[in-house]
């Protein structure tokens, strides 16, 4: 397997792999992958054990399924996932929101999801100006505003 920022990323690819199969709910997860990234945006890539620390998370599981190559194969499964999306990923981050691509407006992730979401709107969808051209639109029904 070959990482776009080489053998650094490959390895903290399995150590994310491997927290959210010893932690699958994404409460538990999420806070030590956010850790690990904002770690990697600014190249303090050995640090990443520190995020156990932060977050509170055992690290002993979690090391246990890396050394063990679990992580690795974590790794290439996740792998195929991504190469049989449908439509194809064309860059990272590939964000989908109902089924639809949001291509170089990831960054507005938030109101696709606000107004794609059907029920009552979530706290974090309301008092907030959510626009999107509607040639991007990620849900064919109403426009929600919020």
């Amino acid at each position: 397997m070959t990482c776009q920022h080489e053998e650094d990323e490959c390895r903290l690819n399995a150590i994310q792999a491997c927290v959210i199969s010893v932690w699958p709910d994404a409460e538990r997860h999420f806070p030590f992958i956010y850790c690990i990234e904002h770690l990697a945006l600014t190249q303090k890539w050995g640090a990443w054990q520190s995020c156990f620390h932060e977050t509170g998370l055992a690290s002993q599981p979690v090391l246990d399924c890396y050394n063990s190559g679990y992580g690795r194969q974590l790794e290439l499964q996740y792998a195929a996932e991504t190469n049989a999306l449908q439509p194809p990923h064309k860059f990272v981050p590939w964000v989908v929101v109902n089924g639809r691509p949001l291509g170089d407006d990831y960054t507005n992730f938030e109101a696709y999801v606000c107004n794609a979401y059907d029920g009552e709107l979530p706290e974090a969808c309301r008092g907030k100006h959510l626009q999107i051209a509607q040639h991007k639109r990620a849900s064919p029904g109403h426009k929600r505003h919020a």
